[in-house]
């Protein structure tokens, strides 16, 4: 998505004027930045290295949705799903 809006043609603005070329790379930038982040989780090797993983995150603010900054409860309970059964 990231590539698409930036490759959108410059006439874009032209047709759409509420479109915000930066704040949209931006919103799928953080929205990736986040899927990223959460994606370290399931590579680690141990419950207790997912369990950090996990809980730096939450710190951090990777469970905060990127449109309103609200927490996103599901995706840090799947998470922490993931971590409790971890070997």
């Amino acid at each position: 998505m990231i590539d698409i809006v930036e490759r959108l043609p410059e006439a874009t603005a032209e047709h759409f004027p509420l479109f915000d070329r930066a704040r949209a790379a931006a919103f799928f930038r953080s929205a990736l930045d986040q899927l990223e982040k959460r994606e370290a989780i399931y590579r680690t090797e141990t419950r207790l290295e997912a369990l950090q993983g996990l809980s730096a995150r939450v710190a951090g603010g990777t469970y905060r949705a990127v449109h309103n900054g609200r927490p996103r409860w599901r995706s840090i309970a799947k998470d922490l799903r993931f971590a409790l059964l971890r070997r």
